[in-house]
């Protein structure tokens, strides 16, 4: 028999699971639309993922900031929007497959060049995401 304590964290942790997984649904869900909306074919770059992942990098960055800041009472929220939601839009696996298939297609400049700008990208959104969020968090309410 499990002791109160051990039920409790385990209710805690199906709750933060929960919360996880209604938010990655949501994600993947906004993921999938918009590379259906936006189709490319292996060996051509896929601008929809390296924009899904720049976006969701710059999202992450803010809107993780902000709730830690802002709402730091609301766990849950946090976990369903940023590991979530953002964690299921953003698509690292999709990336490293697609950089392999541009590679595979002969298109090595490409491939390399997607890698590079998915990298660089990425970090300077989430920093300007981060960056815009303090920002946001300093500027005195009028």
């Amino acid at each position: 028999m499990l002791s109160p304590a051990r039920r409790r964290w385990l209710r805690l942790h199906a709750v933060i699971a929960s919360a996880v997984a209604g938010g990655g649904a949501v994600g993947g869900l906004l993921r999938h639309g918009l590379v259906l909306a936006f189709p490319y074919t292996p060996g051509q770059v896929p601008y929809v993922i390296l924009t899904i992942n720049v976006v969701g990098a710059f999202v992450l960055g803010a809107g993780g900031r902000w709730l830690v800041h802002k709402h730091p009472e609301h766990r849950l929220v946090r976990y369903a929007l940023t590991t979530g939601l953002m964690g299921a839009f953003t698509t690292f696996s999709t990336y490293a497959l697609d950089a392999v298939h541009l590679a595979d297609a002969g298109a090595q400049a490409a491939a390399l060049g997607y890698v590079a700008a998915s990298l660089l990208l990425g970090l300077l959104a989430a920093g300007s995401g981060l960056a815009a969020a303090e920002r946001l968090l300093t500027t005195p309410a009028s």
